[in-house]
């Protein structure tokens, strides 16, 4: 008995040691996004359509996915399902353990689930972090990402780092991504057999790839932890096999799951990667990591980062939606510091 809770504590201990060496990244499961009450909120959705006219058309065996059985829906259809998803999420309150969460510095966190939980809780708690989703654009596409949406949104929210301290800050931030797409963009929203499977090709192949930061720090990890999902679920060894394709085989990383997530043996002696289960459920989990790292003083700091003059002022113009303005101090600021400006005008070439 000492024995096993030796090991449990040993993995436990690693896997802190790793989220405070920037090494660790959290994949969260279709099993994970909850309501501020507790309740999974697939489930409540779930029940939602079972009570509606949609009960029958849909077909709920992909976990949080509600994909018609019609592959002829009707696109009128298809926007009362969105809208239905999107509502449920838009309206759920935030359970206090995203708020622990977002204050464990993980590299980044991969969410199986299109709900904007976690991100609502680094807002709050006024936490820098980056932010993106998959997103398949139609069903007979070859882009993964709608790069020109993608660029638009985040030139009007991103302030240039013109200072060392500030691109630190950032390669700090905690990568958030949602495997899934978003709730507020429709389209990337999964509700067709064509477009989930052109979603798995899309992922699961070598042909497209993951936005580059990201991609860097799942090179870096040591250790992925896996919490809210189900083991035996048939895409699990795809999703082991994609994680460990980005080693390109110089490291193996190694991968943890919360306390009832055992993998059948038939399928795990085939992966390059077997979870270690540790003996604590996903909520349990989450808090033994924030009070230890709460202890050894190296959860991210909720105290404003200072600002200088010059930031501050870009910062003023990109809220009033002077966009141009600001791009225009920025580039006065980079060319005073001898710094490239071809990324900035670029980036003001989108814009324009």
């Amino acid at each position: 008995m000492d024995e096993l809770f030796s090991q449990d504590e040993q993995n436990l201990e690693l896997c802190i040691d790793q989220i405070e060496n920037g090494r660790c990244i959290l994949l969260l499961g279709p099993n994970f996004a909850i309501d501020g009450d507790g309740s999974l909120l697939s489930e409540k959705i779930r029940q939602k359509l079972k009570g509606s006219d949609f009960e029958g058309k849909i077909d709920f065996n992909y976990d949080n996915l509600f994909i018609f059985k019609d592959p002829n829906a009707s696109n009128h259809e298809n926007m009362i399902l969105k809208m239905h998803i999107k509502n449920a999420y838009k309206t759920a309150t935030i359970n206090p353990i995203y708020k622990k969460l977002a204050l464990i510095p993980f590299s980044a966190v991969i969410s199986c689930s299109p709900d904007g939980m976690l991100k609502r809780a680094y807002e709050e708690l006024n936490l820098e972090h980056h932010f993106d989703f998959y997103y398949v654009k139609g069903n007979d596409t070859d882009e993964p990402f709608d790069e020109g949406r993608r660029e638009k949104e985040q030139n009007k929210q991103t302030i240039l780092e013109i200072d060392e301290e500030a691109i630190a800050r950032k390669e700090r931030a905690t990568y958030l991504f949602n495997v899934f797409g978003h709730y507020l963009n429709e389209e990337s929203l999964i509700t067709t057999y064509s477009g989930f499977f052109s979603f798995l090709m899309s992922l699961m192949g070598g042909k497209h790839e993951l936005p580059l930061d990201l991609r860097n720090r799942l090179v870096k990890a040591n250790v992925f932890l896996l919490m809210g999902f189900d083991l035996t679920k048939w895409y699990i060894p795809l999703l082991i096999h994609k994680l460990h394709s980005f080693s390109n085989g110089k490291n193996k990383p190694s991968a943890m799951a919360d306390k009832g997530n055992k993998m059948n043996e038939s399928t795990s002696k085939y992966l390059p990667i077997k979870p270690e289960e540790v003996s604590q459920n996903s909520e349990l989990l989450i808090s033994i990591i924030f009070e230890k790292m709460k202890a050894n003083g190296t959860l991210k700091q909720l105290e404003q980062q200072s600002i200088n003059p010059i930031q501050r002022q870009i910062n003023e113009l990109i809220t009033q939606n002077k966009i141009e303005k600001a791009m225009g101090l920025m580039r006065e600021v980079m060319i005073s510091k001898n710094l490239n400006t071809m990324e900035l005008d670029h980036q003001q070439a989108l814009l324009s």
